[in-house]
């Protein structure tokens, strides 16, 4: 996770003053909590992270549906919510048992950078296991559920 002062520099100074910044999201998909830059290149990336791709604004998130993609649900069957529940479940009983470690920021930047670039995000979550990325990438315990993984577990 970046430092509070350059998540509320990077909104006061660019996000608030950008075209694709809705009030309280961006609709390139872009997380200012992250350590990735802006997509259109506004601000710089930190801690060995990379810029994130530059996308089309979704209109879905237009219609206040924050991270759904344009799609709005396609990707939902694979997976019930239930099931979603369970495996979240599961990884925190596991990530507990193991002393809650996370990774490094430099690791956690690079694993986010990954996802960021991967054809299954949608807005803040993954559409292949339904985690919210940006935080799943902090677990050391967790690792990327596609064939083949961007990103494996820590350590």
């Amino acid at each position: 996770m970046i430092r509070h002062d350059i998540f509320y520099e990077r909104i006061e100074t660019f996000c608030k003053h950008c075209d694709y910044w809705t009030g309280h999201t961006c609709r390139k998909g872009h997380l200012p909590s992250s350590s990735t830059g802006c997509p259109i290149k506004k601000f710089a990336p930190i801690n060995g992270a990379d810029f994130d791709q530059d996308r089309a604004p979704d209109p879905a998130e237009d219609m206040g549906c924050v991270g759904c993609g344009p799609k709005h649900g396609s990707e939902m069957p694979d997976l019930s919510w239930n099931q979603v529940l369970a495996h979240f479940a599961m990884s925190m009983v596991k990530w507990a048992k193991a002393g809650m470690p996370v990774v490094p920021e430099k690791t956690h930047g690079e694993r986010y950078g990954k996802c960021r670039k991967c054809p299954h995000i949608r807005g803040f979550w993954c559409s292949k296991c339904k985690c919210v990325a940006y935080l799943k990438t902090k677990l050391a315990t967790e690792g990327c559920p596609d064939i083949p993984p961007r990103w494996l577990p820590f350590g």
